[in-house]
């Protein structure tokens, strides 16, 4: 098994996953870890350079979870859709079994966000009869955008909430999302799925969740959102960076939610509900 972006948020957590479950797992890192697992082998990869067919020799899944950030890198959009067409070509040339790609519920035809766009661009050049595509919604677990907003929660009293709080998020537990690919890999699943909790939850809902798992008390500021995106695109044009983006505001505006019962069949594993997600976690005694 090769992960790509092994150095990521989820790229580590599958990782360690995959090789505790006794799967032989390579990580494809753009810079060597401090702490190496020593049953895990650490290649140097990057997306921006080819990726040759004997690299992938004898692996039979691939996860690719690499992606850059728009904001980290000007030729960004360029790298990410060439650089998944190499490693899917190569990955096809080496006999490859299943190649999976993380994507994201934002990804679709109608992405106001550039992230969503991107993400719906790469979708695009796989193929859903043999491949398979995973959508996971906010991601709950110790880093991301889950720790960005609660390393908020935990460092402000007063939160701003868009719109009163009313958009509707989707979720999933990390470790739901690491059953669904050993699943995917045993059953030999292809398509294009949707994963998150049966119940969407509002923005004020899951404030709420993560401010009582850390014990504290939070001030929850209704504003519109025609005043949080001008504030965006001023603190954007400034470059100074902010633990939401706009393109999760624009995302959230959005307010696409999927229906995730074929992924729940499909898969066979009933997803956590965002607060059981949320309590799960040692929120109360981490410092963000």
């Amino acid at each position: 098994m090769i992960i790509t972006g092994a150095n990521g948020f989820i790229g580590i957590y599958l990782a360690d996953y995959f090789s505790s479950l006794g799967y032989v797992v390579t990580a494809f890192v753009y810079s060597q870890p401090a702490h190496k697992r020593p049953d895990i082998f650490y290649h140097p990869y990057d997306l921006d350079q080819p990726v040759d067919q004997s690299e992938l020799a004898g692996c039979d899944t691939v996860i690719h979870c690499a992606y850059i950030k728009s904001g980290d890198n000007a030729r960004a959009d360029e790298i990410n859709f060439k650089g998944t067409r190499n490693l899917y070509d190569s990955a096809k040339k080496a006999g490859v079994k299943k190649f999976i790609f993380f994507s994201s519920l934002s990804a679709h035809e109608q992405a106001l966000s550039h992230y969503g766009q991107m993400k719906f661009k790469i979708e695009s050049m796989l193929d859903p009869a043999t491949d398979l595509i995973l959508k996971p919604g906010l991601v709950i677990g110790y880093g991301g955008l889950f720790q960005d907003i609660a390393g908020y929660l935990q460092r402000s009293a007063l939160i701003p909430l868009v719109d009163r709080g009313r958009n509707l998020v989707q979720c999933i537990a990390l470790n739901d999302l690491a059953k669904c690919i050993d699943a995917a890999i045993h059953k030999n699943i292809a398509g294009n799925f949707a994963l998150a909790a049966k119940d969407p939850v509002t923005m004020r809902e899951m404030y709420q969740f993560i401010s009582e798992k850390m014990n504290r008390k939070i001030i929850l500021l209704p504003v519109p959102f025609w005043w949080v995106n001008l504030g965006f695109i001023v603190l954007g044009a400034l470059h100074i960076k902010t633990p939401v983006t706009r393109e999760n505001l624009l995302g959230l505006k959005q307010n696409l939610i999927w229906d995730v019962s074929e992924a729940i069949r499909v898969f066979g594993i009933e997803f956590k509900s965002c607060q059981q997600a949320i309590k799960e976690l040692d929120l109360e005694h981490l410092s963000w």
